[in-house]
């Protein structure tokens, strides 16, 4: 009985430790790399649903996304012969054991895995939608878009300019004719010398300009500008010549008719002749600055729409400087050696802040690039106005007084004068590039804006005048009190072409 149950516990513990042996033999194969192929020849016998150590097709590769390597697949594939009998061969470096036909319960060693084909995320389709697009009017953008990255996502700018203000409206400033006519304007030889229509010169400056689009897909950017056109003046200069009057016309408010004042007359009044000149002067200064966000409507491979979105603050700066001068002649009855001097000046300042909106197109043609841009802005404008003048005395007895008033800025409209209204700012340009280096553009463009409303120094002058205020005041302001102080409104236009460098990085 006790040597029955020794050989029963002798026979189970060898039993367990050939099956645990089994198992853990099992376990570490899975786990452990492959081995070398043999060089010698051999005969193994096996069933042909078993991996063989010695016959080694490829090793395992993961794949390149990651993830956990199966079991087994790091063990050859055994092909198995008639019989069930495979033969080892010798190593041939250059050749590959034949392929086996594979079954479901087989594993699939890399070099015969099916080719797979991953399927990335869809982008965003960044050209113009088929339907009510403003690429596909203009025919823009029919190209196929591109979503992706771009070359050269930040720009800057700077160009010259040429450019010229509408002219400015002035009333009869200098007038010419015979003594006879005296100036007077309706006489039939009377001409205007200085005044009504006057051409003002070129005006030179330059704009800067920085932008970046903030995302690859072009999406988001933003863009920043700053103008300014310099003050060149228009400046007319005349003096006495030969035989003519030069007078400074007006409308008399005391005897309602047309009337003149002589600084220049070869008969002269009662105290005999004169004799003088005078200069006037048109100068102005334009500035703009611009802050916008872009957005882009559509993209192609060699166009693009944008939508423009900003801020604009602008200054528009004009100022009308007249000096008379009339001498009488130490020959003269009277006030011989008498000299005056008349001085007028009419400034106007226009400051504008507001939104805007607009569109930016862009076509590329090879080495060529053609773009087009319009804005139409909305905000407020302030117009501030200053008026003043003064009257200079000269003679033998006296060195120099001063009176204020001069002939067109007397004590009724001397001062300063303010008026804000609501007005329109649109524009619109075009520029034409070329690649002249890799990211460097040479350009050349033309461009217009125009405001709705602005205060002009000219459109300041009354030349209603009561002619006691003329002269140093002797006795009081009897009559209509004239000139007024005028603060009319009127569109303004600035134009011109553009010659400049645009780098894109």
């Amino acid at each position: 009985m006790l040597r029955r149950w020794i050989a029963n516990v002798a026979c189970g513990a060898v039993g367990g430790l050939l099956a645990t042996t089994a198992w853990a033999q099992e376990r570490s194969i899975s786990l452990l790399p492959p081995v070398g192929r043999p060089s010698g020849g051999g005969v193994v016998t096996s069933t042909p649903s078993e991996y063989d150590p010695a016959i080694l097709q490829s090793p395992y590769v993961p794949p390149l996304s990651g993830g956990t390597r199966p079991r087994g697949a790091n063990l050859p594939l055994r092909t198995a012969g008639p019989g069930g009998i495979v033969a080892a061969q010798a190593e041939t470096p250059m050749e590959a054991p034949p392929p086996a036909p594979l079954t479901s319960s087989e594993p699939v060693p890399y070099s015969q895995a099916p080719v797979i084909s991953l399927e990335l995320p869809q982008l965003p389709d960044w050209g113009c939608s088929p339907v009510g697009s403003v690429g596909n009017l203009l025919g823009i953008c029919s190209e196929p878009p591109i979503p992706g990255d771009v070359e050269d996502p930040t720009w800057m700018q700077f160009e010259f300019l040429i450019w010229r203000f509408k002219d400015a409206t002035l009333p009869p400033i200098v007038t010419t004719s015979s003594p006879a006519s005296l100036g007077v304007l309706g006489q039939p030889d009377t001409r205007v010398l200085f005044g009504e229509e006057a051409t003002l010169p070129e005006k030179f400056g330059f704009r800067i300009a920085f932008g970046s689009w903030f995302e690859p897909t072009e999406t988001f950017g933003l863009e920043a500008s700053y103008m300014v056109l310099m003050n060149q003046a228009r400046v007319f200069e005349q003096r006495a010549y030969q035989g003519a009057v030069l007078a400074r016309p007006f409308f008399n408010v005391n005897t309602w008719t047309q009337d003149s004042a002589p600084f220049s007359n070869p008969i002269g009044p009662a105290f005999g002749p004169t004799d003088g000149g005078i200069i006037g002067s048109i100068a102005g200064r334009f500035q703009n600055v611009e802050v916008n966000v872009l957005s882009n409507h559509c993209r192609g491979h060699r166009s693009r729409i944008d939508w423009i979105y900003g801020l604009r603050y602008l200054s528009l700066m004009e100022s009308i400087d007249i000096k008379e001068a009339l001498v009488v002649p130490v020959d003269g009855v009277g006030l011989g050696g008498t000299g005056f001097f008349f001085h007028d000046q009419f400034d106007a300042k226009n400051y504008y802040l507001g939104g805007q909106v607009g569109l930016r197109a862009e076509k590329q043609y090879g080495c060529w690039r053609l773009g087009g841009t319009a804005k139409l802005g909305m905000g407020y404008m302030y117009e501030r106005a200053n008026i003043q003048g003064g009257t200079f005395l000269s003679s033998p007895t006296v060195f120099w007084q001063a009176f204020p008033g001069g002939f067109l800025a007397l004590p009724s409209n001397i001062g300063r004068y303010r008026n804000d209204s609501f007005a329109f700012v649109p524009e619109i340009g075009v520029k034409l590039g070329y690649e002249i280096k890799d990211h460097v553009y040479a350009t050349f463009g033309y461009n217009l804006i125009y405001i709705s409303n602005v205060l002009r120094p000219g459109e300041m002058i009354d030349t209603r005048i009561n002619p006691e205020q003329l002269g140093p005041p002797a006795v009081p302001l009897t009559g209509p009190t004239f000139p007024e102080p005028r603060l009319r409104e009127t569109g303004f236009i600035a134009h011109g072409v553009t010659f400049g460098l645009e780098i894109r990085y």
